[in-house]
């Protein structure tokens, strides 16, 4: 398929009379976009998406504003079609004929494949802000807020057992797709009983003994296949089968679960693995973590949307954010405000709930001319937790002479900011004031006794 732009993307004359006839001031959506914002993408900024040769495309810019409308009704490909057939207000936004035919619904998915490819999407969202910006939808410099929501894989969560099993399966799922000469002589007895469909369909051993032959057996049908192919000659026909992606994962998920250490294989205990946020959990979403967040627990991402705060402005999204789901909602901020920035929406002011702050993260911004505005982290000390005793608060701080006075009129000798604390301060009382201090059960329990 090949480029293919339109020689103008103005609505026609006999589409707008009939517009206007028809729906006689009471415009739909798709009619206000396009006389708000006109022709949004022009065709031009897609030139290289597509080949120089082969047959002529449906313009893309066309497409581009097809995907807009199809994601504010909520339509399928098909009913999207069909509306850039039928309906007179999408021809109207879309700048078309009257007897347009449109497209078969199969190009939509076509283009959509071409927008995943090396951030093209992203591109798209920047052409959008910047015609916000030009139509005064969205003023630079002003308010923004931001927060984060979880995002859940399309996938089933899968305990330890049903996750070996499944990395086996998936391994030799696509080996018999693209390297079945290869695979036919390797294939051992029994691996089409175990392996041969869904490991959460079939009946999974419950005894203790039997449930710990059963991972040790599927650690050595994984081994066995990993081994196999490490022996190929890495220039050889079948070199490149260690670099597919369900024999990397394989490779991963075994050192994880299992220990390989001195060429024996030995389930690990749960004690000995991973921390959860270094744990694949499938193998069709390598990149999924679980994490939690007060009630809500999940298996997927993070998506962090910033949206325009302005009393008289629309609050239009300035840009979104996925993160892995174990990542603080705090590390994403310098990515989020390098972002705003390049776009040319760097916000005057920053609005943002207690797990975005940190003393630092405000400082930097404040240097980048970006107020964050949020509550800092609560005081989470034992004291402040029970109400009793001396916490934060009880201790007199002056910034200016680097030190600070507790409720029993004694004066800190050490005032630092250790890189391991992120920014925080750390205080330090001399060992004679605090040793025999009357009131030191209400302030420590550390065994230095300060």
């Amino acid at each position: 398929m090949s480029f293919q732009g339109r020689e103008s993307a103005g609505v026609p004359q006999d589409t707008a009379a009939l517009v206007a006839r028809v729906f006689q001031g009471r415009p739909t959506r798709p009619i206000l976009l396009r006389e708000a914002l006109g022709p949004v993408f022009a065709d031009e900024e897609f030139a290289g998406w597509f080949d120089v040769e082969g047959r002529p495309g449906t313009p893309p810019g066309l497409l581009a504003m097809v995907c807009v409308l199809q994601y504010m009704e909520d339509l399928s490909d098909r009913a999207a079609a069909d509306a850039v057939r039928s309906r007179l207000d999408w021809k109207f936004c879309l700048g078309l004929e009257l007897e347009d035919t449109g497209f078969d619904f199969s190009v939509l998915c076509e283009f959509r494949d071409r927008l995943e490819v090396d951030g093209r999407a992203d591109e798209l969202f920047a052409v959008m802000l910047e015609t916000m910006a030009v139509q005064g939808l969205v003023r630079k410099g002003g308010r923004v807020r931001t927060d984060a929501t979880h995002v859940v894989a399309a996938i089933r969560s899968l305990n330890r057992m049903e996750l070996v099993g499944e990395c086996v399966r998936a391994a030799l799922e696509q080996l018999a797709a693209h390297a079945a000469p290869w695979l036919g002589p390797r294939i051992a007895a029994g691996w089409d009983l175990r392996y041969g469909r869904k490991i959460e369909a079939g009946r999974l051993p419950t005894g203790e003994a039997e449930r710990l032959a059963w991972v040790s057996q599927t650690g050595r049908d994984g081994l066995a296949l990993l081994d196999g192919i490490d022996a190929e000659p890495a220039g050889g026909a079948w070199g490149h089968l260690r670099d597919m992606e369900a024999i990397r994962v394989l490779r991963q998920v075994w050192g994880q679960q299992y220990d390989l250490a001195a060429g024996d294989l030995r389930w690990r205990p749960k004690e000995c693995l991973q921390p959860g946020a270094e744990r694949i959990g499938s193998p069709y979403d390598p990149d999924s973590r679980w994490s939690s967040k007060r009630s809500v627990e999940w298996e997927g991402y993070k998506l962090h949307v910033s949206e325009a705060a302005e009393d008289d402005f629309p609050h239009l999204v300035l840009a979104v954010h996925t993160t892995a789901a174990t990542l603080a909602d705090s590390d994403v901020v310098p990515d989020l405000h390098q972002d705003l920035t390049r776009r040319g929406m760097a916000p005057g002011q920053h609005f943002i709930d207690g797990a975005y702050t940190g003393v630092e993260l405000m400082a930097q911004a404040l240097d980048a001319g970006i107020v964050m505005i949020g509550p800092l982290g609560l005081d989470s000390s034992w004291q402040a937790r029970a109400g009793q005793g001396y916490d934060h608060a009880s201790f007199t701080v002056d910034f200016d002479a680097r030190q600070a006075v507790c409720p029993q009129g004694r004066t800190s000798t050490v005032w630092s900011v250790p890189e391991s604390l992120d920014g925080r301060i750390l205080l330090r009382f001399a060992k004679r004031d605090c040793t025999g201090c009357p009131a030191k059960a209400l302030c420590t329990t550390a065994r230095a006794g300060r």
